[in-house]
């Protein structure tokens, strides 16, 4: 973390309990470059992270004299690491990784209108191809709130179908990948038609699509189409 991002405590939903923030309101200061950086994250063989930030920030009116400096939109950066790297402490653009700029798309608080909704939630995505990772959030004059990051990434879940299985597949690399995954035809059973190898495709949502090829249970051995087994 590099300057002036300080730890809060709030109430969460309907007040239940304290949680945690990190905020920053540094509009009335010229060259404003405040940096919260995450903890180190081992990829484990994600391709793609995808980091979901839950945040509120204040509209620049409300501030006396509209504070020339102030800002509504913060910057997403990545660094990517081999285990045999060592991190380098550099607070600058050339080291890291823009990911995107990001504003409160779904309303910025105002004490001058409580309809206009306070909490943001907005996810990004960036391709790994490292070992581990560092996240950070750029803040150049904004009155922000971050309540909770999520990092994550997604995949295409264990599943048999048509007496084939598919194992859990991790997602492409790319926002619009597809893998083709072979599957393996349960015990008992054999290739249907002329198709040799049952593939199903892995999309970049993580659902399952595009069946290609089935098995049949072999002869002698009785099918539950619900179990998705033979048995004899």
């Amino acid at each position: 973390m590099k300057r002036k991002w300080l730890e809060e405590t709030y109430r969460g939903p309907e007040g239940l309990d304290n949680r945690r923030a990190y905020v920053v309101c540094n509009v009335d200061q010229p060259n404003v470059d405040n940096w919260l950086r995450t903890p180190i994250i081992n990829v484990k063989g994600a391709n793609r992270l995808h980091v979901e930030v839950t945040f509120t920030m204040r509209d620049c009116s409300e501030f006396p004299g509209n504070a020339r400096s102030c800002k509504e939109t913060f910057r997403l950066y990545a660094v990517q690491l081999m285990n045999n790297e060592q991190y380098q402490n550099i607070w600058n653009s050339d080291y890291w990784d823009l990911i995107d700029r990001i504003t409160a798309d779904t309303g910025r608080h105002s004490k001058h209108d409580p309809t206009i909704a306070a909490v943001n939630q907005e996810v990004r995505s960036y391709t790994v191809t490292k070992d581990a990772v560092y996240f950070a959030f750029r803040d150049s004059g904004a009155c922000i709130s971050i309540l909770n990051i999520k990092i994550f990434y997604e995949v295409c879940p264990e599943i048999t179908r048509a007496f084939v299985h598919y194992p859990q597949t991790v997602t492409g690399a790319e926002a619009h990948s597809i893998i083709a995954v072979n599957g393996k035809c349960v015990p008992n059973s054999s290739p249907l038609g002329g198709i040799k190898q049952p593939t199903y495709v892995c999309k970049a949502t993580g659902s399952w699509d595009m069946a290609n090829g089935e098995c049949h249970c072999d002869k002698g051995y009785a099918s539950s189409i619900k179990h998705n087994t033979c048995t004899g």
